[in-house]
């Protein structure tokens, strides 16, 4: 916790640098994919990857990348049952053209850089929320609860830190969920490089396709 409390300030303050490297993002996402699916099997949890595009490559900080990635199914995981699925889905697209799977949902997309964009699907079949809940699960410190009222342990500012990565990489991050169906969180991320320093490049990484 002390950690994700010292990360959230960097980033609150403005003094988390952006360290870029140019990375295959669905190799990226699958390597996460691997880390995860032993972690949710254990708990009889099914986890699906999809990649609709294998060949997305793009500037992104990848520590920053893995914390996005590692809070959406941390909690996909900790906030499903046993025999529930999640399905994780890499794609490329216009924010414009995306529909969330549920009818509740919000949208932080209002500081994204126009254009094609990267774009990471994480759904589950958990306890959901309802609508009321949605725009407040960004705030620090807020805890999604259970269907039986209780509180799930944490630090509750995992989707604070991440809404603050996306925003650092001026991409947006969407949520939808119906209680008792699931809960759906969309990453879309611009593969333009346009916002980035030169000093924020890094390291270019050959990819493999």
């Amino acid at each position: 916790m002390v950690n994700e409390l010292l990360d959230f300030h960097r980033v609150e303050v403005k003094s988390a640098q952006l360290r870029t490297t140019y990375t295959s993002i669905p190799e990226y996402v699958s390597d996460i994919y691997e880390e995860f699916k032993g972690w949710a099997e254990a708990s009889d949890i099914h986890v699906n990857l999809q990649i609709d595009n294998p060949e997305i490559g793009m500037w992104i900080d990848p520590e920053h990348f893995g914390k996005i990635l590692s809070n959406i199914l941390s909690n996909s995981i900790r906030y499903s049952h046993a025999g529930s699925e999640i399905n994780i889905q890499v794609a490329k697209g216009y924010v414009n053209d995306i529909v969330p799977r549920y009818k509740d949902s919000f949208w932080n997309t209002k500081d994204m850089i126009p254009g094609e964009q990267a774009i990471i699907r994480v759904s589950d079949t958990g306890i959901g929320m309802e609508k009321a809940v949605l725009p407040t699960i960004f705030k620090r410190f807020h805890q999604v609860q259970n269907n039986t009222g209780k509180q799930h342990t944490g630090s509750g500012i995992g989707l604070s830190l991440v809404k603050s990565l996306i925003e650092l990489h001026h991409g947006g991050i969407i949520i939808s969920s119906k209680p008792d169906a699931g809960t759906e969180v969309i990453i879309a991320l611009p593969i333009s490089d346009t916002y980035l320093a030169k000093e924020e490049k890094i390291e270019e990484k050959v990819l493999s396709y």
